[in-house]
């Protein structure tokens, strides 16, 4: 007698074929009964928080015998096409697996390979054998959860491409863009810019450097040995740090800010979130330039014709290298570290 399987999709019929498809990375889409969901829910709740996720995906079906649910164990054959009909193309390896039915209801994962999608349509090839012949089911469309709509441009930040950003290995930088254009990098910012125009900002005597820490503007003011940190959203004057003698110039590594003092032959270490004052480790004679490399502070002494290198995780000295006479300016390009000679 001819088998008539039929594999149900809860919620209506195509041809002579029911499917249900689950792929459950977020819950339950279109379960029958609440014992389902429980059931389901349950298994996902098993899965520890700390393991890796594959790229294997949930499927779920109930198999019926000429109308009757069908028990016991079968075995199923899954293939998938990117085509509805076409036997070629086929993506992946095939799975043949025993799978155990109860009261018709069964869930399998597969698993096509990591490649497998990529945002275009896929269809899922089925035969079951629950009576010692494979019964081919109709080809089924595999259609995204709704909330998995949202990753469909997972790959894009701030609507580039990732490669158009560096990778960690490319760079201690992380997040720079490769090729910014000059308008990124003027409009580059996180905070609500002052509008319009407005009245200078007082600060010390004889401002000569300055910097941005994402929220602040620090400016080193040379007569005066000190520090004004002003709010970058309205200039609100939020700290006057002191500092050593003739601060020149200014560097953020990310948490701290480092002061050169041209007259202490010293580097200030302030913490950005409060002023505190960190350490002040001792660099070449007066130092007049500071540059940020990812990892080091590089400081340019300009009576000494050297730059003083700098850890910036606790202020231990690298190495100095000599430069050509007087240098007083500096700046960093990624790889390189450039100074300027007068």
């Amino acid at each position: 007698m001819k088998r008539n399987f039929v594999v149900g999709m809860f919620g209506g019929l195509i041809g002579s074929v029911m499917l249900l498809i689950v792929l459950s990375a977020t819950g339950i889409v279109g379960a029958r009964s609440s014992e389902v969901a429980r059931s389901v829910v349950a298994r996902a709740n098993d899965v520890s928080a700390a393991t890796p996720l594959t790229s294997t995906f949930t499927y779920q079906g109930q198999l019926k015998n000429s109308g009757s649910a069908v028990n016991g164990l079968c075995q199923m054959a899954f293939r998938l096409y990117d085509n509805p009909s076409a036997s070629t193309n086929l993506i992946g390896s095939p799975i043949t697996t025993t799978v155990p039915v109860t009261n018709g209801l069964f869930t399998v994962g597969l698993n096509f390979g990591s490649n497998a999608f990529n945002s275009n349509g896929r269809w899922l090839d089925i035969q079951v054998n629950c009576t010692g012949t494979f019964v081919p089911l109709s080809r089924q469309a595999l259609t995204p959860a709704p909330n998995a709509l949202y990753a469909s441009n997972a790959d894009l930040l701030d609507g580039l491409n990732s490669s158009a950003f560096v990778q960690q290995t490319q760079a201690d930088a992380r997040y720079a863009r490769i090729s910014p254009t000059t308008q990124q990098l003027a409009l580059l910012k996180w905070y609500t810019a002052i509008n319009g125009t407005q009245p200078d900002f007082g600060v010390g005597y004889e401002p000569a450097a300055i910097a941005f820490d994402g929220a602040n503007m620090w400016v080193a003011n040379r007569d005066s040995s000190n520090v004004s940190v002003l709010r970058a959203s309205d200039g609100f004057h939020v700290m006057t740090v002191t500092v050593g003698g003739n601060p020149t110039a200014i560097a953020f590594d990310g948490a701290n800010m480092w002061v050169a003092n041209f007259a202490s032959s010293t580097v200030s270490v302030l913490r950005a979130s409060d002023g505190f004052h960190v350490m002040t480790p001792t660099v070449g004679g007066t130092p007049d330039a500071i540059a940020f490399d990812g990892a080091n502070m590089w400081v340019a002494n300009a009576s000494d014709n050297t730059v003083s290198v700098l850890r910036a995780s606790d202020g231990f000295h690298v190495m100095t290298p000599t430069v050509g006479g007087t240098p007083a300016a500096i700046a960093y390009d990624g790889a390189n570290v450039w100074v300027g000679n007068e």
